[in-house]
């Protein structure tokens, strides 16, 4: 009986102990990226629209501007000097966010016709 008690202590103080590092929770080649609870590829420039945060900016060259939500620092990479409606991707406007110290840049469609663009001027 007080092997089978010891076995159960050693069980449970195994199962507490039990927990999913970051390090494991992608696959090969990726990394988790805690304030966005995602996995992303390890090393690459993150494109226009994947997720990215103001304290890890990986944002690559063509979509260089992480624009995160102040409150809690979640975002998505988009252009920058778009300068006019034609240089943003489908389901983007371009808007002057220089009022708010923002660059111009592309906002989705939803944040341009939302909060950001009661702040912007956006040319749908």
């Amino acid at each position: 009986m007080r092997l089978f008690k010891l076995f159960l202590l050693v069980l449970a103080a195994g199962w507490l102990g039990c927990g999913i590092e970051d390090s494991d929770r992608c696959p090969s080649g990726y990394v988790y990226e805690s304030s966005v609870r995602l996995c992303q590829k390890a090393g690459v420039a993150l494109q226009q629209g994947e997720a990215c945060s103001s304290s890890d900016n990986r944002c690559g060259l063509e979509a260089s501007y992480c624009l995160a939500d102040p409150a809690t620092g979640n975002g998505y990479c988009t252009k920058t000097n778009c300068g006019q409606q034609s240089q943003c991707p489908a389901g983007y406007q371009c808007c002057d966010c220089s009022a708010i110290t923002y660059p111009v840049l592309c906002a989705r469609d939803e944040e341009a016709t939302g909060a950001l663009g009661s702040l912007c001027h956006c040319a749908p």
